[in-house]
């Protein structure tokens, strides 16, 4: 049977996603306001699970508090014996005798009653009971809030984690991107084999690195261009070059960890291809910004439009080229200057004529330029030749 909107009353949540509405004549369209209703009912479940497991703590705390209270209560009624030497406390029916040994035997008084207490007859009145860890109940309290919480998934505990790292709970150890080089990646010979294996295990990082830079960037835009009264920009007011190095802010530790892997684990001065990222991430920001800002839409439909072009494409770009210079750099700057090198591409070929060129020239010593006039790769986007020495 149909269940129409007014069965939705209930505010059940699987009544909400299930709703369907008569049909009237230039009304909404039917799978947005399905999709609408979904997602208004995933959102209730949320709520309710939330709910739950907030009510669940709330009995945790007030029970903890009821233990306290009595555990206080307990104390101020009951006289406890001291603990000195030779007082036993029953840990759960095991029984230690608490002694201080003399170690420097200084004090004469202190060793006479030492050895007095030895000679003491332990009576049951000197043993202490220990409390249990934790009260039934509140035990019973734990296991139904972790029972309503289910098995962990992996983002609850990546999500765990960086709440407990910015409540300061636990440090922040950071680690550096050259670390996930190590293991099977060490043991490749072939350069562009390597070469391959680092790119795709430092661009993921690097590239989602970038991509929230770019968001923050547009998100600082955003109040200066909708409080905009003309639909004129300057392009270079709103994203001057001297703010480029925002864009790449973080790309740094993953470029020095390609050189240092091309280098075979020596560090490499790399300062000059994270700044040439930045110019080109903010030539391409201002470029795109100039293309869009002129349209006759909302701010933020144009906003998003301009991070889509970044998420989809450039970004990767930007930051592979700049993972591929970097090794290409370590590479060259491990071979001796007097040693004859050649340019090699990849299997598939490189970035165009230029590179064939440079490949098919005579080898030549470190520090002589190929044909192209570059001294080592890359000669243009895209670009993953390498200089290697004779030989290799």
């Amino acid at each position: 049977m149909a269940q129409y909107a007014e069965g939705a009353s209930g505010i059940d949540p699987d009544a909400v996603a299930t709703a369907e509405f008569a049909h009237v004549f230039r009304g909404y369209s039917i799978d947005e306001v399905k999709t609408f209703l979904q997602h208004v009912s995933q959102e209730m479940h949320r709520l309710r699970n939330e709910l739950a497991a907030a009510r669940s703590i709330q009995d945790v705390a007030a029970t903890m508090t009821q233990n306290s209270s009595d555990l206080q209560e307990a104390n101020s009624t009951e006289n406890a014996a001291s603990v000195g030497p030779g007082t036993v406390i029953d840990l759960q029916s095991h029984r230690i005798t608490l002694e201080r040994e003399d170690a420097d035997g200084e004090n004469e008084d202190w060793f006479q009653d030492h050895h007095a207490d030895e000679n003491e007859k332990i009576t049951p009145q000197a043993v202490l009971p220990f409390p249990s860890a934790a009260p039934p109940r509140r035990r019973a309290v734990i296991d139904e809030l972790f029972a309503r919480l289910g098995e962990p998934q992996l983002e609850d505990v990546e999500w765990a984690r960086e709440v407990l790292i910015r409540t300061g709970e636990i440090p922040v150890i950071p680690q550096s991107p050259y670390e996930s080089l190590h293991g099977e990646a060490e043991a490749i010979v072939d350069h562009h084999d390597r070469l391959r294996s680092t790119v795709s295990e430092l661009s993921r990082p690097a590239v989602g690195q970038l991509k929230r830079n770019l968001a923050a960037r547009l998100e600082a835009l955003l109040p200066e261009l909708k409080s905009s009264t003309q639909n004129t920009f300057e392009v270079s007011h709103l994203v001057p070059r001297a703010m480029d190095d925002e864009l790449v802010e973080g790309l740094t530790p993953f470029v020095a960890a390609a050189a240092k892997f091309g280098a075979g684990g020596v560090k490499v001065n790399v300062d000059g291809i994270p700044n040439k990222a930045a110019r080109a991430a903010g030539d391409w920001l201002r470029n795109r910004l100039m293309a869009h800002l002129d349209d006759e839409v909302a701010i933020e439909t144009r906003l998003r439009a301009v991070y889509r072009e970044w998420k989809k494409s450039a970004v990767d770009l930007i930051a592979t080229d700049a993972i591929a210079e970097a090794f290409a750099l370590g590479l060259y700057a491990t071979i001796p200057s007097d040693e004859q090198i050649a340019w090699e591409t990849p299997p598939d070929g490189c970035c165009g004529t230029a590179c064939h060129d440079n490949a098919s020239s005579v080898a030549r010593r470190k520090g002589e330029e190929f044909p192209s006039g570059h001294l080592l790769p890359p000669i243009s986007q895209g670009c993953r030749s390498l200089v290697v020495p004779i030989g290799q």
